[in-house]
């Protein structure tokens, strides 16, 4: 028989950060394609922590690409909303990109808390900051 020997003591659960403005690190950051039952665009699938905040969940965070089929106002939407993340996060602002160049990039979002039945409280974000 094995016997694991471990110290409990300083475990602890995660948990969401209050809604406001918090500084955060990129994890991770792909390109994926949808699930064919939900359309036939990409997203950018990114993860963040919580600068400074080793309690913290992490935090996920999806941008849509723009398709052919969007209309002009969705389709520059989403532009705006990789440009301002990529200007959140220092990153310079160009195309062709590569996601994966920002991992480990660090910049300032407004969070929110939200109650997910599957993943319980946890913070979304709501805008990134961008630097005037």
């Amino acid at each position: 028989m094995s016997f694991v020997d471990m110290t409990f003591d300083d475990t602890f659960e995660y948990k969401s950060m209050p809604a406001g403005e918090h500084q955060l690190r990129v994890l991770d950051a792909e390109v994926k394609d949808q699930k064919p039952e939900k359309g036939t665009g990409s997203f950018i699938q990114l993860k963040f922590e919580v600068l400074g905040e080793d309690t913290a969940k992490d935090i996920y965070h999806v941008m849509m690409l723009p398709t052919p089929q969007d209309d002009k106002k969705k389709a520059n939407n989403r532009k705006l909303a990789v440009i301002h993340l990529m200007k959140a996060i220092g990153a310079e602002v160009k195309s062709p990109f590569d996601p994966k160049e920002w991992i480990g990039n660090t910049g300032w979002a407004i969070l929110e808390e939200e109650t997910d039945p599957e993943y319980g409280t946890r913070n979304r974000v709501r805008r990134f900051v961008v630097p005037a």
